[in-house]
């Protein structure tokens, strides 16, 4: 009957996998304490982010390496790349950080 073809047809489930870092993904994550500019473009020159964040504001993003990031106000910035800390501060000059994240050996 059309109840017991409701009650036995599977629902398509959401995949795991689509929620996790796709292998060779370099992942960061920013916490803003302070305005910030941040620019983050991947590999391909695709923009990841792109935006003026404000205080207390985090976000994350995703893409192939290398991923170019481009931070103004990086003395209020924090970023993990791929859960690891990340020294915002030996990139920086005049309050401006630009550097690359490189794939993962």
């Amino acid at each position: 009957t059309a109840t017991e073809a409701a009650t036995t047809t599977p629902v398509p489930a959401i995949e795991t996998p689509a929620a996790q870092q796709p292998q060779g993904e370099a992942r960061l994550a920013f916490s803003f304490n302070a305005e910030s500019w941040v620019e983050v473009r991947a590999a391909d020159g695709s923009k990841l982010l792109f935006d003026l964040m404000r205080k207390g504001e985090t976000r994350e993003v995703s893409g192939t390496p290398p991923v170019s990031v481009l931070i103004g106000n990086a003395g209020s910035v924090a970023l993990r790349v791929d859960g690891k800390d990340f020294d915002l501060a030996s990139h920086s000059r005049d309050n401006v950080a630009r550097f690359e994240i490189k794939a993962a050996d």
